[in-house]
């Protein structure tokens, strides 16, 4: 048995809060839908069959997934898992389970930290969603023994876009992969317009493929432009191998004096220090300069550090006026049903003058 653990920086089930129509098509491949419950990967698994887990998440009921296991040739070898009522686990298609994936959040890592145990059988796990600082993937494969293997997605894209190769001897945690079969990635400017370049230069990521969202649920109008781009929200650069780097969200950037400001990169370099938990940056009110930003972070457990030790590591790292205005300490910061920090929380209490 393969144990697979999604950490869930990825979503969880956002078919309770966004509908699609008839966004995944799988063409002409011989396959049959199996029931899972959980977050899903496309990923190579080990062995003579060089299988694929595909994913199809177009069933009905909430929280319930189906996917495929194939082999090159389109062959289902698949299983599904699913917990009945009595949440016994069942498998279907195989006599016994190729992989386990389960979905978990940072909350379980901190609990091993503080209560002990060990899980010996967990070799490996993914991340996607929302980029990994490397602090905490050193962090993770520290306690649990595993390996991190970084990945880029979203619901829209069925759900993965990126995805790094098991086993890299260079693996870097901000990096997330190459593109997926099928899925094109372009860098353009705030207005939509391609950049000449597409190496080695930061721009707003939109995505192409047969498995990206045509139009949500209820709406008339299509969430692709022309051509089919679809755009992300997301901020990223490409480097010279053809791997994604997700540098931050369009609409978390705070324009400060008309200048713009990266949170995820303060967050990067606060959430590498052994203190911290968690850190979120967000932009607040200021009638000078529009929005100053302010840092909020969650310490770990027993941790004390002061005002100057959480921004110091920022100093000649970022511009000076890039360095939070405030520090907040949070007992606990608020995470959205993704398991992702909840920006629209933190700026709805912290965002105002």
């Amino acid at each position: 048995t393969i144990s697979i653990i999604v950490f869930t920086i990825i979503a969880v089930s956002l078919r309770r809060r966004r509908g699609f129509d008839g966004y995944h098509q799988l063409g002409k491949t011989r396959l049959c839908g199996l029931p899972l419950e959980g977050d899903i990967i496309v990923d190579w698994l080990p062995g003579p069959d060089q299988a694929i887990l595909v994913p199809d998440c177009s069933l009905g009921r909430r929280g319930t997934y189906s996917c495929f296991i194939v082999n090159q040739a389109n062959n289902l070898l698949g299983i599904g898992w699913q917990r009945d009522r009595h949440d016994k686990r069942k498998h279907q298609g195989l006599d016994k389970p190729l992989l386990t994936i389960i979905a978990v959040r940072i909350d379980n890592l901190e609990h091993l930290e503080a209560a002990g145990g060990e899980v010996p059988s967990l070799k490996r796990i993914v991340v996607g969603g929302s980029p990994m600082p490397p602090a905490l993937m050193e962090r993770i494969e520290r306690r649990l023994g595993v390996t991190v293997q970084t990945s880029w997605g979203m619901t829209e894209l069925s759900p993965l876009g990126t995805i790094a190769p098991p086993g890299l001897a260079d693996r870097d945690a901000r990096v997330s992969g190459r593109p997926a079969l099928g899925i094109d990635l372009l860098l353009t400017d705030a207005e939509g317009r391609p950049h000449a370049q597409q190496r080695g230069v930061e721009g707003h990521l939109r995505v192409r493929g047969a498995s990206v969202v045509e139009r949500y649920l209820g709406q008339a109008e299509k969430a692709t432009d022309t051509e089919g781009w679809f755009d992300t929200g997301d901020l990223a650069r490409i480097d010279a191998k053809g791997n994604l780097v997700i540098t931050g969200r369009s609409k978390d950037l705070i324009k400060s004096g008309g200048e713009w400001i990266n949170p995820a990169e303060i967050e990067a370099i606060v959430a590498a220090l052994p203190q911290v938990s968690l850190a979120a940056v967000v932009g607040r009110a200021d009638a000078r300069w529009g929005e100053r930003p302010i840092l909020l972070v969650e310490l770990r457990h027993g941790e004390d550090i002061t005002d100057d030790e959480l921004l110091e590591p920022l100093r000649g790292r970022v511009a000076s006026w890039w360095i939070p205005e405030e520090v907040v300490r949070l007992a606990k910061m608020p995470l959205a049903a993704t398991g992702k920090v909840d920006k629209l929380h933190l700026r709805s209490q912290y965002g105002q003058a």
